[in-house]
């Protein structure tokens, strides 16, 4: 098949699919009011209503006939089996059976008057779909009676019931948070862990369908523990159900991968949950751009699917994904399967954003445009499909050479996601959030390439890097963060050359920014050849302990001559270099870059060698602040040597004599150190860390990849933790031109796309730190204290941070010990700000 036109972004993958669980209520036992009949009866009923708890409808199903072929005519208990094999059909979307249950009345007599509520109630969620007025009168009939009745757990059902009625259909928030909150709160007092979750679930709802996934997560957190304690499986299910849409919309897409597996073997064959919870699993390898494997969920989602509703979501899913793989008659097809079973307000964006897709992939632009225009007007109130077709508006235009119009399209699109990143007021959700959306500002980074516009191309490719950290010492300086940025002026100010990366999937670019000028962008291999030359790299220096300049390094020799050689016409001999790295590059220590040179007899060495290199997160943040004049620091804080807190982490043979070094350089009135039992995580805001214009850390760290603002660096033990965390630092602070952190891997734990390496470095740089040293990889306890003691031996005769690394390490290349391997001097860079 001729491509045409291909959709770059993932798809919309139609409305949120979050989980109001069907039984939104059913008591822990309900008010069992024929407790005159046998024992039988009693335990059937227990049993039918724990099967319904654990989702199994089949069985709950076939214990609640069992129990009523059991029970008397019109007896409470015939009705109370009734009642329960309706509230079961309700929950398994068999409303016509469920409605023939419920078209008949208990007796009006005072025994049966809480039956007569319940039977009220379920007629109501019955109706709330279609009929939301009816419903609404007969929950506040029901409520009435059961009022009167006493029956305090049936007033709670009918309450949520009532809040979910006051949400979806009078959109009133506030009201359905009260409710929700005043029956969480009784429930709590009466030590019912089951109505508490349904109402701390109901608190997540709210949250998830105005868009704060971020604040939704606690609460549905809490609903899984309290669901846990009540044996509610289907709670707990329907809960990690909307953790999973919290995940993977906020980009985290392991630990939504990891909820799924981890709730999967609760299900047994039950359709629903199983259906939810496929298609959520769905949705997360589509964000991640696994679309084939995303397909397969989805179809097997549609296999359980027993509404129209259900079904037309997923085909709609299944639609976009075909987009993506270019099967433009594939997605007509599942488009006009999704149609054919629904095609309500909330569907329809999605339905014209999909169908413009296709009619794009066609090339029939004109009605992809009209098509996008209908999305953009009928989802205003879903910002997903705001952004997405504001940005496939952009690239139609940008194809057409309607650039103008290419340009405010790119810019709704991308001001949809800002204000909902914005909205994100967890640090860890913030970053992976927009990492997940970065693709549109490549797709705008590559139009504005396209027509020559390259400064315009590399004001939006920094407007995208450190946003976060940009953000947190903006607070703090109050700089004019939207001010047009002199990249000339920058360079001039640090008299640097600027080395700007960006690496993606389709083509990756430097640019070269010198006192003299913005060069146009050099295009670069994409980013899967980068990382592949990056890994093995990393692997000959790290894992090998090879030595470039004795075995030549296939990849690096490739890695120099794609990153740095394009650049090297533009740098002058022992000048500086401040690169911005991207993506996989934020792992490569360009210093140990080997440069073999075009002449036999010419000597192979380091990059190093010819330049002085620092790394800084953007281009914005390198132009808040002057840079700092070089001087003698005039005090240093010392933590480290820790006494070991465990096995995992043994005491550092050689810390000691580290930290004796790096004292030798300065007066006692100018350091201050805490080592041994003193090295404790609380030494570190007590010593008061914005006194010092140096501190240093020696001791092991770990690197938490999955939420990197847990690193920690690990201390002495004072009976309770020995951790320093990451986002524990942030809270103190600083004003240290340096901070050296000599732990392995310490620099960061995660690259995120768009804001770079986060870990202890981005920490130290965003509590005020203007230089940080960390570690790369792991660092070997017996060379560091030579490195140490030549990098603080050079700042204490006031050079400037940087040159005095370059200086050590250059010491520890010329040695005629093994130390001169990259694998020993090459961990440790410099980041700056």
């Amino acid at each position: 098949m001729k491509r045409t036109f291909a959709p770059w972004r993932t798809p919309a993958i139609g409305v949120i699919s979050s989980h109001w669980p069907r039984i939104t209520t059913l008591a822990c036992v309900l008010a069992c009011s024929f407790c005159g009949e046998r024992h039988d009866e009693n335990k059937l009923y227990r049993d039918a209503v724990q099967a319904f708890r654990d989702a199994k409808f089949p069985q709950a199903l076939s214990l609640a006939r069992e129990m009523r072929r059991k029970c008397q005519p019109a007896t409470e208990c015939d009705w109370s089996a009734r009642l329960l094999e309706a509230r079961v059909r309700l929950s398994n979307k068999e409303t016509a059976a469920a409605a023939a249950v419920l078209s008949e009345s208990p007796p009006r007599a005072p025994a049966f008057r809480s039956l007569v509520a319940r039977r009220e109630w379920l007629q109501g969620d019955l109706q709330a779909a279609s009929h939301p007025e009816i419903a609404e009168a007969q929950y506040s009939a029901a409520r009435q009676l059961a009022s009167s009745s006493g029956a305090q757990d049936l007033l709670s059902e009918i309450d949520l019931s009532r809040a979910k009625l006051l949400f979806l259909w009078r959109h009133d928030t506030e009201g359905a948070k009260t409710i929700f909150h005043g029956v969480a709160e009784e429930a709590a007092r009466r030590g019912d862990a089951y109505y508490q979750a349904f109402a701390l679930n109901g608190l997540g709802m709210l949250n998830l369908s105005d868009w704060r996934f971020d604040e939704a997560i606690p609460w549905f957190r809490q609903t899984v523990e309290a669901a846990k304690k009540a044996d509610a499986k289907i709670l707990v299910l329907a809960a990690t159900t909307n953790l999973m849409i919290c995940y993977y919309r906020l980009g985290s897409f392991d630990d939504a991968s990891k909820l799924y597996l981890q709730t999967m073997h609760l299900l047994g064959e039950t359709g629903p949950h199983r259906m939810r919870l496929l298609a959520q699993m769905g949705n997360t390898l589509l964000y991640q751009g696994k679309v084939r494997e995303a397909i397969e969920y989805y179809r097997q989602a549609v296999s359980f699917a027993k509404s129209g509703t259900d079904a037309a979501r997923y085909y709609r899913n299944i639609a976009a994904a075909d987009t993506l793989i270019q099967d433009w008659d594939a997605a007509e097809q599942s488009l006009n399967q999704a149609q054919s079973n629904s095609n309500d307000d909330d569907s329809r964006p999605w339905m014209e954003h999909t169908r413009a897709a296709i009619a794009a992939g066609r090339a029939d632009y004109d009605s992809a445009s009209e098509l996008y225009q209908k999305a953009i007007a009928d989802g205003k109130k879903n910002p997903e499909v705001l952004w997405e077709s504001h940005a496939a508006l952009a690239e139609i235009y940008a194809r057409t050479k309607r650039f103008r119009e290419a340009d405010d399209e790119f810019a709704m699109a991308t001001k949809v996601i800002d204000d909902n990143a914005s909205s994100i007021a967890t640090a860890d959700y913030s970053l992976t959030f927009f990492s997940s959306q970065i693709r549109f500002y490549h797709a705008y980074i590559r139009s504005l390439i396209a027509r020559n516009e390259s400064q315009r191309a590399l004001d939006v490719a920094d407007s995208t890097r450190a946003r976060l950290l940009l953000q947190r010492l903006g607070l703090k300086r109050k700089p004019q963060l939207s001010a047009k940025l002199d990249y000339q002026a920058i360079a001039r100010r640090f008299k640097s050359t600027l080395l700007f990366y960006l690496v993606t999937s389709e083509q990756s670019y430097l640019w070269v920014i010198t006192p003299q000028a913005v060069h146009p962008p050099i295009p670069l291999a994409p980013a899967g050849q980068i990382r592949q030359l990056v890994d093995q790299y990393r692997t000959f220096i790290e894992r090998n302990i090879g030595d470039p300049l004795a075995t030549q390094s296939d990849a690096g020799r490739r890695l120099y001559n794609l990153l740095v050689a394009p650049a090297a016409p533009f740098i002058a001999p022992d000048s500086q270099v401040i690169l911005l790295p991207d993506d996989a590059l934020n792992w490569l220590n360009f210093e140990t870059l080997p440069v073999y040179g075009d002449s036999p007899g010419e000597r192979p060495h380091y990059w190093i060698e010819d330049v002085r290199t620092e790394i800084a997160p953007s281009l914005r943040v390198l132009g808040m602040d002057e840079p700092p004049a070089a001087q003698r620091p005039d005090s240093v804080l010392i933590i480290g040597d820790p006494v070991s807190p465990n096995r995992e982490f043994p005491a550092l043979e050689y810390a000691a004599k580290e930290i004796e070094a790096i004292q030798s350089h300065f007066a006692v009135s100018q350091s201050s150190k805490f080592s041994g039992r003193d090295a404790l995580p609380a030494a570190y805001h007590t010593a008061q860390p914005e006194r010092f214009s140096l501190v240093h850390f020696s001791a092991h760290a770990v690197a938490n990849k999955e939420s990197p603002l847990d690193s920690a660096i690990i201390l002495s033990s004072d009976g309770r933790d020995f951790k320093l965390y990451a986002r524990s630092v942030i809270t103190v602070p600083l004003k240290a031109d340096l901070v050296t952190i000599s732990a392995c891997r310490s620099a960061g734990a995660r690259s995120y796309q768009g804001e770079g390496l986060v870990g202890f470095v981005w920490a130290f740089l965003q509590a005020g730190a203007h230089h940080v040293i960390a570690g790369l990889w792991d660092v070997t306890d017996s060379s560091t204290p030579g490195i140490m003691d030549a990098l603080y031996s050079e700042i204490a005769a006031g050079n400037s941070p940087a040159d005095s690394l370059r200086a050590a390490k250059l010491q520890m290349i010329r040695s005629k010990q093994g130390y001169r391997k990259p694998y020993y001097w090459g961990p440790f860079q410099i980041y700056s700000r």
